[in-house]
């Protein structure tokens, strides 16, 4: 979906009037949420991110923002990834208990926590791994749209009948904004 405030383009959510990932043309700013179970919130994790994306104009601004809301406890337990031109920040929340850090240039959020502690699955290892192992130090198109599409017993991105996954990639090739994303079986393009 398309918003014009701030000019965010997103992946919507029509039950929560919120977005999983998204990325603002104007302000060049971009957010992904996994879920992470433990924490149900008030408020959907993705009214936030929405929020954040269309009222922001720097990444300051973005992360004072995430930090103030997040530590009212208002929202469900997440992995939040925000970011601008490379910088990037995860934010983590678990009722009023919120962790923030700035990370490398490529980060992976999955469905788990890295700084609050908590139980972590095999399974959601595994795929974090996986895709870690498989981006290079410069990541084309297609090498996304394998990773996307790998089906693996234990670290499996595309699971059928299980999920109906996402993804949002956001970058920069020839300084022009990039964006791709997908909605379903990952694997079908």
């Amino acid at each position: 979906k398309f918003f014009e405030k701030n000019k965010v383009l997103g992946i919507y959510d029509v039950r929560s009037d919120s977005l999983a990932s998204g990325y603002s043309l104007q302000s060049g700013i971009y957010g992904g949420i996994a879920n992470v179970g433990g924490y149900k919130g008030k408020k959907s994790r993705g009214v936030l991110l929405k929020r954040v994306l269309t009222n922001v104009s720097n990444l300051l601004d973005a992360i004072i923002m995430m930090e103030q809301k997040l530590l009212r406890g208002e929202y469900g337990s997440a992995s939040y990834l925000i970011g601008k031109d490379g910088e990037n920040w995860l934010f983590e929340n678990s009722g009023r208990n919120v962790y923030s850090e700035r990370l490398e240039k490529k980060f992976v959020l999955t469905n788990y926590f890295t700084g609050i502690k908590g139980e972590v699955s095999e399974e959601a290892k595994a795929r974090r791994d996986y895709v870690a192992a498989h981006l290079g130090s410069k990541v084309e198109v297609s090498d996304i749209l394998k990773i996307v599409a790998h089906h693996g017993e234990k670290d499996g991105i595309c699971r059928h009948g299980i999920t109906l996954a996402s993804f949002f990639v956001a970058g920069r090739k020839k300084g022009k904004p990039l964006v791709l994303y997908g909605i379903g079986e990952s694997c079908q393009g």
